[in-house]
């Protein structure tokens, strides 16, 4: 049998090496997306635009500049596009992200109820009605997904 000798490595060097690829990682993409993470939880600054979680759980588009509301976005990755193309002046790209936007947020609201009704359905016609408004809704639900997802990696890779 063959006996291997240890590696001396130290779990400081390997640790040092770690922080500083994290660190170089962080400031090359800091150059390619302007986009700032703000402390304790305060939101994403994108340029002069800030995105700030509202108090009914949704995130606000600020315009830090002249300190107004510019719209609300159900999802963090949504008002971030939405930012980046309301900066850019593409307000037909703003609008397609909005509007997918408030498609992806309805159909979650559906998928909600229909699951709540699924529940304390009786008849076996109205539980399978149900049942198939779901699937579909489940089925629009990833497809807007994966369109935001998609619409997100061209926006910023």
């Amino acid at each position: 049998m063959k006996k291997y000798k240890k590696r001396n490595r130290s779990k400081h060097k390997v640790k040092a090496q770690v922080s500083e690829l994290a660190a170089l990682f962080e400031k090359e993409l800091s150059q390619l997306i302007d986009v700032t993470i703000l402390p304790n939880n305060k939101g994403i600054k994108y340029k002069h635009y800030l995105i700030t979680r509202l108090p009914n759980n949704n995130y606000g588009l600020f315009d830090l500049r002249s300190n107004d509301f510019i719209d609300q976005f159900y999802l963090k990755s949504s008002a971030l596009m939405g930012a980046k193309a309301y900066h850019q002046n593409l307000m037909i790209k703003y609008s397609e992200i909005r509007t997918v936007d408030r498609n992806y947020w309805a159909s979650e609201s559906d998928i909600l109820v229909y699951e709540t009704r699924i529940k304390t359905a009786k008849d076996i016609d109205r539980y399978l009605i149900l049942l198939d408004k779901l699937e579909n809704t489940r089925f629009k639900n990833k497809d807007y997904k994966d369109t935001i997802s998609k619409m997100f990696r061209w926006a910023f890779v």
